[in-house]
């Protein structure tokens, strides 16, 4: 819950995306994508399996 309207609205604005377009460009979503996968490789890589 956010009050005042959604979330997306407070990150987004009132302004609706149209179908097809995105709010951050494709370098943006690689570099948030590989940033994912290296944490998730950094956390996997100090644990034992059982």
């Amino acid at each position: 819950y956010v009050s005042g309207g959604s979330l997306e609205r407070h990150l987004h604005g009132r302004k609706k995306v149209g179908k097809g377009s995105s709010t951050l460009p494709w370098s943006v979503r690689y570099k948030v994508a590989i940033g994912i996968a290296e944490a998730i490789a950094y956390l996997h890589s100090g644990t034992e399996r059982c």
